[in-house]
């Protein structure tokens, strides 16, 4: 358990933060090592890393 704890604040501390700027090939390479995890719809802490919006509420956010 200690290990899976330094792990996490790991990942964590070694994230994207926002507003940090990424080329598009890093964004690619980030998703793509993303879809191998067991889980990756959570961060280790529980967070989601991917949001589903459908069209509508797309719209609605931009006033269409």
């Amino acid at each position: 358990k200690f290990n899976d704890s330094i792990a996490k604040t790991i990942a964590c501390k070694m994230s994207v933060k926002g507003n940090t700027r990424i080329t598009t090939d890093a964004m690619q390479q980030i998703i793509d090592d993303l879809v191998l995890c067991d889980n990756p719809y959570t961060c280790p802490h529980g967070r989601p890393t991917m949001i589903k919006y459908s069209k509508y509420e797309l719209e609605k956010f931009f006033k269409r």
